[in-house]
């Protein structure tokens, strides 16, 4: 699994000076991620099959397959996995120490009192052809968007063609999915007394600022294969608020509250 987390919301030296880099502009140009573009799927390369979402979940018993192998023999090894995207932050409204938790599993999500809206990581439009089932997916070339968003300054030559972990048209593995989500509908602590937002001059936006690309693949390394291989990147590029602590990133399910203990013994 490819994990790829970019910080809207962290600081540089050129905050000062007012100056934006440029890839961030074009992450905060990006469409904010939407429970409409939830899609789901099946990963069966090589001999491991599981659903998967484009929310970051992989798996869900008590629905097959669920991390299942051998392929086809119906033994399911997972419950459920996600990822957990986790900070400390003094609130700039009541001066309190918050715990901002980002993630999506199929229980435990908070959720907006009035609306209904879960707050927790969202897919982002226009990184899978919006008529598709599924999010994009290297063996389904009608999965792919026409034009892959600006957001990740790809050369126009990779339009209509496969952009995945190895580049352009390259499927080493032998299945791979890709797509974005990002954690803007958190609005949990956006609301007084707290009054916490990633990037002050944007109200829109909840969370950590936090925008996450992800991709799993089923490769041919070896003839059982692990379901998925994980490269993590965070890259903390701008903030208006400096009291934002490091990012804990856990791979399996937790709640808010565990998490939030957890940080507090550091």
């Amino acid at each position: 699994m490819l994990l790829r987390i970019i910080a809207l919301s962290f600081f540089l030296p050129s905050v000062l000076f007012g100056q934006l880099p440029e890839n961030i502009q074009r992450y905060r140009a990006d469409k904010q991620g939407d429970f409409k573009n939830r899609r789901q799927g099946i990963l069966d390369g090589n001999r491991v099959r599981t659903i998967y979402y484009n929310t970051g979940e992989i798996a869900q018993w008590p629905y097959a397959p669920s991390g299942e192998w051998p392929k086809g023999s119906g033994h399911q090894y997972l419950d459920g996995v996600t990822v957990l995207i986790a900070a400390k932050v003094t609130a700039p409204g009541d001066g309190q120490t918050i715990h901002p938790l980002e993630a999506e599993y199929r229980e435990e999500m908070s959720r907006d009192p009035v609306t209904g809206q879960i707050w927790g990581l969202e897919p982002v439009e226009g990184y899978f052809q919006q008529s598709s089932s599924t999010s994009a997916r290297s063996d389904d070339p009608t999965s792919w968007p026409s034009q892959w968003p600006p957001a990740l300054g790809l050369p126009p030559d990779y339009n209509g063609h496969w952009c995945g972990y190895f580049g352009k048209d390259s499927f080493h593995a032998d299945l791979e999915t890709y797509f974005v989500m990002d954690d803007s509908k958190d609005q949990k602590f956006t609301r007084l007394p707290h009054h916490y937002f990633p990037i002050a001059s944007d109200t829109t936006r909840g969370g950590l600022g936090l925008r996450v690309e992800q991709g799993h693949s089923n490769g041919r390394i070896s003839s059982c294969m692990m379901l998925s291989s994980l490269t993590m990147m965070c890259g903390i590029f701008q903030t208006t608020i400096t009291t934002a602590q490091p990012l804990v990133f856990i791979l399996t399910p937790a709640s808010e509250e565990w998490v939030a203990e957890m940080m507090m013994q550091e």
